[in-house]
């Protein structure tokens, strides 16, 4: 399985996001049973009927919202776009209780994708 810290490094590498990325961070935060995941010949990646099934996490801002409030619930957010560098990723998202408590933070080059990597960075934090 993959590890919090290398999915976050592939979060942050990533243009766009996909259901290959969305089923590693299901994966990373216990939601998808690694045992009931298997490899279509075509390379694509399914599961069982009984698994948890994932969602478009990376690749909507709604699922994502969704997500964060499943894993952290009643947590706080803020999305935003903008870049103060040209080398900076164009999204960032932050997660919250109260204005005080940060808890986790991402960049990327989506808002969904900013948004999964601070759930990641937030989950590692609350355990």
């Amino acid at each position: 399985m993959t590890s919090p810290t290398d999915l976050i490094e592939r979060l942050e590498g990533a243009s766009v996001g996909t259901s290959e990325l969305d089923l590693a961070v299901g994966q990373v935060l216990g939601l998808i049973d690694d045992k009931l995941v298997y490899t279509n010949e075509d390379g694509s990646r399914s599961s069982f009927g009984n698994c948890d099934p994932w969602y478009p996490w990376t690749q909507s801002i709604d699922h994502g919202l969704r997500l964060a409030e499943r894993v952290l619930p009643g947590v706080w957010w803020v999305i935003g776009k903008g870049k103060l560098r040209d080398r900076e990723p164009e999204y960032g998202a932050q997660l919250m209780f109260g204005a005080d408590q940060v808890l986790g933070s991402g960049e990327g080059a989506t808002a969904s994708l900013a948004l999964c990597i601070a759930i990641l960075r937030a989950s590692e934090q609350s355990k």
